[in-house]
């Protein structure tokens, strides 16, 4: 049985298209899969998310949030039910909340909030004119430039196959398996030679949700500057020098292709593409997926949440692939999981209040290495542990490998701040060469860090 609290008692949620509602007044308690059935045949009317025409975000705005009790926290993750309305963060009372409301809703849902005496901030009024400014910055610009314009699918998989035949004596490009849609996972090793034995492995893994494009754009660049400035002079020369002759370098720049492709139909779409039991909700969280507290904090049963886990641990193809492809790097040192926004580096554990035994030691590397990244552009990342400066989240990789053996994993969330008033995951091409900058200058910091 699932207690609404008495401040949330009087609340009515619309659901769908106004053909149905939920009426709270006067209702001491819900029954939890009663209420989820009910918001799920709203979201099936009402989210068709397998349409292939572009959909259009005309009139959505983002409203940013703060939780201030727990309260405030069940009415949050009540509304996070609802069709439509798209949560950039798990509710918490640690950070601000982004919230995307379509213009369906805005007038109920900000009259809700006020009610609940949750100030909210309007930080963008239209989100489709961000992503058509976006649209059009890419349509300008050459299709093979990582540094200063983002990569559609075929001109990512285009730069990875030209990239590893100008420097096939340093990559290897692999595909470790294939999506739900069957393209290929790619594997882009970067060694000092390719042909030599094999070091110590340095994981990087991007692009497992879909609408993270800064971290695509990441995990290229830092191929870029691996490849170019190996064996060269100068600062960057002496990092990829260093980091090259210690460990080898794996990297998967775009972990769900399918999801990733679709963002060319919905800009803000996260999971990958598995048909579900609802055909008009879509897609697993593929970092809800791994089998590491499989099912518990941050993940959801309903199909058409965005952190929906899956049927069971491990079952989907992108995890398989991923979980196969580390087993077989051999001696893996580090698992960066590369994810968007807010400015943070997570150490494990994600999924409950328990930190992991070497929490502390993990915490100083950590601390150490975003010192490195904020001497390059000034950008703070807060360090700590994710259900304290972020939220709990269960069935995470860098979670999963953490309690397979691989001892220094870290999850980052990449610019921007939550809350900044900036554009979110739809971050301006102009940050990205700073993002893979300071980034990259924090790989270096943990490759030096790490004993080999």
């Amino acid at each position: 049985m699932h207690t609404i609290p008495t401040s949330l008692q009087g609340l009515r949620m619309e659901i769908g298209k106004g053909s149905v509602s939920i009426e709270l007044s006067g209702m001491a308690t819900v029954a939890a899969p009663m209420l989820l059935s009910i918001l799920l045949i709203g979201a099936v009317y009402a989210n068709p998310e397998n349409s292939q025409a572009r959909k259009s975000f005309k009139g959505y705005q983002v409203l940013s949030v703060r939780a201030e009790n727990e309260m405030q926290i069940e009415y949050l993750n009540l509304l996070q039910q609802g069709p439509e309305i798209d949560f950039f963060q798990i509710p918490s009372l640690v950070q601000r909340t982004d919230i995307l409301v379509p213009p369906t809703k805005l007038k109920e849902i900000k009259k809700s909030l006020r009610k609940m005496r949750m100030p909210y901030e309007v930080i963008n009024q239209d989100i489709e004119t961000t992503i058509e400014r976006e649209r059009q910055q890419i349509r300008g610009k050459a299709a093979n430039d990582i540094w200063t314009n983002y990569l559609m699918w075929e001109n990512f998989e285009l730069w990875l196959q030209e990239r590893s035949q100008s420097y096939s004596n340093m990559i290897q490009l692999k595909s470790i398996g294939k999506s739900r849609e069957g393209k290929d996972i790619w594997q882009v090793k970067v060694a000092a030679n390719a042909n030599d034995a094999k070091k110590p492995a340095m994981y990087v893994e991007c692009l497992a949700h879909a609408r993270e494009w800064i971290t695509g754009s990441v995990c290229l660049g830092s191929i870029d500057i691996l490849t170019t400035n190996y064996g060269k002079s100068g600062s960057l020369g002496d990092q990829a020098t260093l980091m090259l002759n210690k460990f080898d370098w794996y990297f998967i720049p775009m972990m769900n292709p399918d999801g990733y492709n679709f963002t060319k139909v919905n800009r803000l779409w996260r999971k990958n593409r598995k048909s579900n039991v609802v055909s008009s909700c879509p897609g697993v969280d593929l970092n809800r997926n791994f089998a590491a507290d499989w099912g518990g904090a941050g993940s959801s049963s309903n199909w058409c949440s965005d952190t929906y886990r899956g049927d069971s641990a491990n079952s989907e193809p992108e995890a398989q692939a991923v979980i196969a492809a580390v087993a077989e790097a051999g001696d893996v040192r580090s698992y960066l999981s590369i994810h968007s926004y807010s400015q943070l580096l997570l150490v494990p554990h994600a999924y409950a209040a328990i930190k992991a035994p070497d929490y502390n030691e993990l915490k100083n590397v950590g601390d150490i290495a975003m010192l490195a990244l904020r001497q390059v552009n000034g950008v703070n990342f807060q360090v700590g542990h994710g259900p304290e400066i972020l939220y709990a989240a269960s069935g995470g990789a860098f979670d999963y490998f953490k309690l397979n053996g691989v001892k220094y994993c870290y999850v980052y969330e990449l610019r921007p701040s939550s809350g900044s008033g900036t554009d979110g995951f739809i971050l301006p091409a102009s940050q990205i060469d700073p993002s893979i900058r300071e980034t990259f200058a924090s790989f270096f910091s943990f490759a030096d860090q790490i004993p080999a």
